[in-house]
This record gives structure tokens, sequence and C-alpha cells, in this order.
């Protein structure tokens, strides 16, 4: 059997490699973005994106009134509002000097899918979610799921200010968004 997330730290670690000899070979600078489980506004389903974020599906199922069936709630992950990216992007561009190839884009800390349908429930009354067996759920997460907190400290020295936008402040833009986004369009998000 092949261990597929094996396969993918093998060829991110090429790649990085890669780039860090084309960094000592030519004067183009490559600059590698670690990036973390991103959310956001302006997010939508397609026939090249089939999959989207942990976070709209919540929020969907929140404005749908449903209640949310959940099998792996206490999976973590690195969650950063999608404006923290630009951010940080429009940074390093302007950035002059770099002093590394390398880039953890996060928030430096986890958290759980509890934690977030929790934040929800405390603001909206109809967030009603359970913990549901793995055939019954609409979100299904296992353990192997869970990320590690990205370091963030290279961005840190870069922008101390970063992040922008708190994860809370991040879910309630973004929540407030698609809830707009409703209203306008009756087929949903």
């Amino acid at each position: 059997e092949i261990n597929t997330k094996d396969i993918y730290f093998f060829c991110k670690s090429i790649v990085e490699s890669i780039c860090n000899r084309m960094n000592g070979n030519c004067k183009t600078i490559f600059i590698i973005l670690r990036v973390g489980t991103l959310f956001g506004e302006y997010e939508f389903k397609s026939d090249f994106r089939y999959k989207t974020s942990l976070i709209r599906k919540i929020i969907k199922l929140l404005l749908q009134n449903e209640t949310i069936k959940v099998y792996g709630s206490d999976v973590c992950r690195d969650f950063f509002h999608v404006e923290n990216l630009s951010n940080i992007v429009n940074k390093l561009i302007n950035t002059s000097n770099l002093k590394y190839p390398i880039y953890n884009v996060g928030i430096n800390q986890t958290y759980s899918i509890k934690r977030i349908l929790e934040y929800f429930s405390q603001l909206y009354e109809k967030c009603v979610w359970v913990e549901a067996d793995e055939s019954e759920s609409d979100i299904v997460l296992y353990s192997k799921d869970n990320r590690s907190a990205l370091n963030t400290n290279r961005i840190l020295e870069l922008d101390n200010s970063y992040p922008k936008i708190s994860l809370n402040d991040g879910l309630l833009k973004t929540h407030n968004w698609y809830k707009n986004i409703m209203r306008i369009n009756k087929d949903g998000i």
C-alpha cells in the first residue's frame, strides 16, 4: 500500500530543495510558503475545485439551519483567514533581502473543529451540532487529519502585527459574507 502522505512530503521536500538550489544559481528569488488551513470569503465549489474548506462547509450547514453532525470533532488544524495570507504575500513581495527561502503561514496555533462549532454556538442559538457516527455525519474527520501548528516566527520577524485578523474575527467575517450571498443568491453557496 502506498502512503500518499509520505509521497506528498517527499515531493514537497524535493520542490523545496530545487528552489533552494535555484536561489543560489540564478537571479530569480524563489520563496516557498507553507500554508495552513485557509478559509474566507469568495470560496465557491466549482468543476475545478470540488472540495471546499471545512469552515465553508460548517457555515453553509449553519445558514441552512441544519443540525451539524460531526465525526471527529477533536481534529485540529491551523486555521487562518485568507486576508492574512494576502497581507503576508504583499509584505514578502515588497521586502528586499529576505532572510529565508521558506516561510510558514498560519496562526501558530491549532484549533479543533469542536472549538469552531462552539464559537458559532455562542454567537447563534440556531447553531446546533452533535457528535455522530461516521456514516451519519455531514463532516467526517479522522485523527490522521490532525495538523500541527505552523511555526510563524519568520513571518513575525517581517511583520510583528501578524496575523491582522484573528480566528474569531475571520470566522465572523466569513459567516457574514456567506449570509449576505445567500440573501442575494437563493440557490445557496
